[in-house]
């Protein structure tokens, strides 16, 4: 039973994650990663390193987060 359980967690957790990426691509499907389709302005290097320290950031602060919950 306990099998059964952390099975579920696990597909549910990994749909959740699937999820969050696909809402963050269509956040930002429009003005960055779809921009030339939709005929939005080039973006200054400068956005483009904030959104890469910020990506990098908030990947290695979530992924601790899981490390420490699972360890309890």
């Amino acid at each position: 039973m306990k099998a059964l359980t952390r099975e579920r967690e696990h597909r549910f957790f990994h749909a959740v994650a699937w999820l969050l990426a696909g809402l963050v691509f269509l956040g930002f499907a429009r003005t960055y990663y779809l921009k030339s389709f939709f005929g939005a302005p080039a973006l200054p290097l400068l956005l483009h390193a904030h959104g890469i320290v910020d990506a990098v950031v908030w990947l290695v602060h979530r992924s601790d987060c899981a490390r420490e919950l699972a360890a309890h």
